[in-house]
Order: C-alpha cells, then structure tokens, then sequence
C-alpha cells in the first residue's frame, strides 16, 4: 500500500514540477523572443555597421586629402612665391650688371671717340699748321718740275727767268729776259698769295702769258713749294 502512495506522489511532484519548469520556459522563450529583433532588422542593423563604417572611413579619407590638397597648395604657393623672389632677385641683379657694363661701355666709348676726336684735330691741326708753313724739303721735290725752265738759287736766265729775289718783285722786271706783254702789263707782284695762285693756274691767272705749264693741282704742293723758294730765292 505504501509502494502505491509513493508512486502517485512521485506522478504528482513530475506533474508540478513540469507544469513550473515549462511555464518558466515558456516565459524565458516570449521574453528572448521580445527581446530579440526580428531577423531582418538584426541583418539590416549588422549591414549598418559596416556601412556606417566605410562612411566614417571615406569621410575620415575625404578629410585627409582635402588637408593634403590645402598644405600642397600652401606648400606650392610658397614654393612659387620662393622661386618667384629668386627670379626677381636674378633679373634685379643681372640687370644692374647688364646696366653697369652698358654704363662702362658707353664710357669707354666715349673716351676713345673723344681721345680719337682730339687726336683728329690734333692731325688736322699739324696738317693745317703744315700747309700753312709748307715743309721746305717736299718744296725741292716739287721743284723738280719747275728746273727745266727756272733757276732758284742763282741769278740766271733759262727758258724763264731767274727766281732768285722773285718775292717782292714785279711781274715782268728781271733785266735780260724777253717777257710777254700779258705778264709785263699785268700789274702782278710777286708775294706767296700771288705766287701760289700763278703756279696753280698760270694761263687762267695771267691769261696771255708764255709759261708752257698746267700749273699744280695739289694745294699742299703748291705750299711746299713757296715754302722752299722763300728759303732758296732770298738775297
């Protein structure tokens, strides 16, 4: 009899004890089951995550580069402004240089045309003061074409009359010599004007006279000449 009652006691401790233990797990079930989200919520806030990641990602890269971009244009900028002043500063100095040397160019051009210039008129000068003068040596040799018909250093007749005391002497006196009327009427006496403009011209000086020569063409031969007859023909 007390095998029965142990069993229906242990029948009804199974009943309790499964109608307790399943309740509660029906209760632990609804409430994971509350708490829970759905599947397609779960999926969706696991494909947020990656999402929302690869978006700071790119945000964080865009950053990134926007300042790599501002501190390369800075960095250029500066770069620029650097070879820009350099460039200046180069231009700025050659071109004083380019200045310096035009200056010393020009300054030594201007001393050599002017040393040129005074050497020139120094020339000229000494030309002037030689035609003025006449050289006595170059006279003789200009003589030279006057010796066929004229003596200059002694008194004596040729083919012209002598030179000697020609100057301060009128045209057509030298005794013993047979003159033209056209040089003894000429009214001419002889001084280094009237000489230098006969023996440049003698037909169209005293036109008519009987001196067979053309007459000298260099003005510088004609005054060599006075010259070495002033020295010859004094007495």
């Amino acid at each position: 009899m007390r095998w029965i009652i142990g069993i229906v006691v242990v029948v009804v401790i199974a009943i309790l004890g499964y109608q307790y233990f399943g309740a509660r797990d029906t209760d632990v079930a609804e409430q994971v089951e509350q708490d829970a989200p759905p599947p397609a919520e779960q999926a969706e806030e696991t494909a947020e995550v990656p999402g929302e990641a690869a978006e700071e990602t790119a945000e964080a890269t865009g950053e990134a580069a926007e300042q790599a971009t501002t501190e390369a244009e800075q960095a250029t900028e500066e770069a620029t402004g650097e070879v820009a002043g350099a460039v200046e500063d180069a231009t700025e100095t050659a071109s004083e240089e380019v200045t310096e040397q035009a200056e010393q160019v020009t300054d030594e051009a201007a001393e050599q045309v002017q040393t040129g210039a005074q050497e020139a008129t120094e020339a000229t000068e000494a030309q002037i003061a030689a035609l003025a003068q006449g050289d006595p040596e170059q006279g003789e040799k200009v003589f030279n074409k006057c010796k066929v018909c004229h003596v200059a250093d002694e008194e004596e007749n040729k083919i012209g009359p002598t030179l000697v005391g020609i100057f301060g002497r009128p045209a057509g006196s030298v005794e013993g010599f047979k003159y033209s009327d056209a040089m003894k009427e000429s009214g001419v006496t002889w001084d280094e004007e009237t000489l230098a403009a006969y023996v440049a011209d003698p037909k169209g000086y005293i036109p008519g006279n009987k001196m067979a020569f053309a007459g000298l063409k260099e003005e510088q031969e004609i005054t060599d000449l006075i010259a070495y007859l002033q020295e010859v023909t004094a007495q």
